[in-house]
């Protein structure tokens, strides 16, 4: 979407280039916003809400474009989606490594950085190879559906961070045969983490 949106602004809404300026720093700025956010946040927040939430913030800003055409509106929404994109790809990254062995989490990420880097380039070029047919207008529909499937695809397979505290029968076990309790899980015992 990256390229047509650049030129669709220009030319299509006329903006300058420091309300293009504005806009994209001002989308950047939000996302280390965001970042601020989830780093105050910390383990509190439900990883599977807030990545789903951050894929929907992305999708009504690309929407948006469709309709929105007053530059402080559009400034707006991309201060709201970027609070919401800062968040989507650190909780990726950690809700991937809780559910990674040790040995295999440096390539886990590695391929999963390389394949988000090869959607971005696929994604330019089929702008560039169907640019005739891919009108502004069309390019954000078919972009913003991708991101509320991506959306969907999160809801449905990314399991709710919830932790599952050992029964007393476990515990009394492990204590019996003199077992070490590494193997249950820390608990945080927070309302958040619970829905």
């Amino acid at each position: 979407m990256a390229p047509q949106k650049a030129l669709y602004l220009y030319k299509v809404l006329h903006f300058t280039p420091i309300q293009f300026g504005l806009l994209m720093s001002t989308h950047g700025l939000a996302m280390l916003l965001g970042l601020l956010l989830l780093s105050v946040w910390g383990e509190r927040v439900n990883k599977r809400a807030t990545i789903v939430l951050g894929f929907l913030s992305h999708a009504f800003l690309i929407f948006a474009l469709l309709f929105v055409h007053q530059f402080i509106l559009l400034f707006l929404i991309s201060l709201f989606a970027g609070i919401g994109g800062g968040m989507v790809r650190p909780l990726l990254n950690v809700y991937y490594l809780d559910r990674t062995t040790l040995q295999h989490r440096s390539s886990l990420i590695g391929i999963k950085e390389a394949v988000s880097s090869l959607g971005e380039i696929s994604g330019s070029l089929t702008v560039v190879l169907a640019s005739a047919w891919l009108i502004p207008q069309r390019t954000f529909i078919f972009g913003g559906c991708i991101v509320v499937g991506a959306s969907l695809i999160a809801l449905r397979l990314l399991k709710s961070h919830r932790v599952s505290l050992p029964t007393p029968a476990q515990l009394a076990h492990a204590i019996h045969l003199d077992e070490q309790l590494n193997d249950i899980p820390e608990v945080a015992l927070t309302g958040a983490e619970y829905e």
